[in-house]
């Protein structure tokens, strides 16, 4: 299947204009009283919208081989592909994915944000389940990559909701595929879906894409429809 991540430093999304983002977004972003999340929140919507917006517009990109945004890349998109789009959080407590909404924007897209040390990104795909993140300085008991690994899982929404043990304690194989992409094995997946991965470093930090895939269509409606 078709995705699309993109990065964007936290401080060149920081400089932006605010009519990027809608009211409901800048509602969200009121709530958060820590300044550096506040950018980080707003950094990652924005390049969740420009991925979207490459992802209808000129097709997929590389699973392990993110887009690197600038500020000049944003700007240089119409100012209402972004005021049309808007990042929700959901309302149930089983399902915290986020979900990108709006005229422009086909009902089957996913969405994965994520967050660390300086970067923010999203993970678009068409209607499987993806799971985006990045991570720096993590436990002794796991590296930043496999910490990563374990996260981007998580975040597909396949695994239910979690908790830190859950992740600590989270057994997986990795195996390549070819290319720059692996295919993650756990017990905690459930039998009738496969998760391919890829991951990529930028200095100290990993990055790690997750998509979903199923072996029948009907198993992954019927997962999409008990998350609704």
């Amino acid at each position: 299947m078709t995705v699309v991540t993109a990065l964007l430093p936290v401080e060149e999304g920081d400089s932006l204009p605010p009519d990027l983002l809608t009211e409901g977004e800048w509602a969200y972003l009121a709530t958060l009283r820590h300044p550096r999340r506040h950018a980080e929140s707003k950094a990652a919507r924005l390049a969740a919208k420009w991925a979207c917006h490459h992802l209808i517009n000129a097709g997929g990109g590389s699973k392990g081989r993110p887009f690197r945004l600038r500020r000049t890349d944003i700007l240089s998109c119409d100012a209402e592909v972004f005021s049309t789009m808007e990042v929700i959080r959901r309302s149930s407590a089983d399902d915290a994915r986020p979900r990108l909404l709006g005229a422009r924007v086909p009902g089957e897209v996913s969405l994965s944000l994520a967050h660390a040390e300086g970067l923010a990104g999203a993970m678009v795909g068409w209607g499987n389940p993806v799971g985006l993140d990045i991570e720096g300085r993590r436990s002794k008991k796991l590296s930043p990559q496999e910490w990563s690994w374990r996260e981007a899982l998580a975040k597909t929404g396949v695994l239910g909701p979690i908790n830190l043990f859950y992740l600590l304690d989270m057994q997986i194989e990795i195996f390549p595929r070819g290319g720059n992409s692996r295919v993650l094995r756990s017990p905690q997946l459930p039998p009738y879906c496969r998760a391919e991965m890829a991951t990529s470093h930028r200095t100290r930090l990993a990055i790690t894409e997750v998509e979903i895939s199923w072996d029948q269509p009907d198993q992954m409606s019927n997962f999409l429809q008990m998350k609704e």
